[in-house]
């Protein structure tokens, strides 16, 4: 059961990250569809702020979960 939640929280950022990435490739391919961003600049940034978050909630899984099905300690 534990390793079904963290699998789920695992695909959750990783859905959100995906998300993110996509929203970036519209700012930058696709500008005049994204409506009213007055600074679109800002925006990636923000994204991209996002997907580093994600990224390290991920790797911290990956530390904390790696070939076990319970949180392990790390020290």
């Amino acid at each position: 059961m534990s390793r079904l939640v963290v699998d789920s929280i695992t695909r959750e950022i990783e859905g959100k990250r995906g998300k993110a990435l996509f929203e970036i490739n519209v700012y930058l391919n696709n500008p005049s569809g994204i409506g009213d961003h007055g600074n679109i600049s800002d925006v990636i940034a923000e994204k991209f702020a996002d997907i580093n978050r994600y990224d390290s909630l991920l790797a911290t899984i990956q530390k904390y979960t790696q070939n076990d099905e319970t949180v392990a300690d790390s020290e």
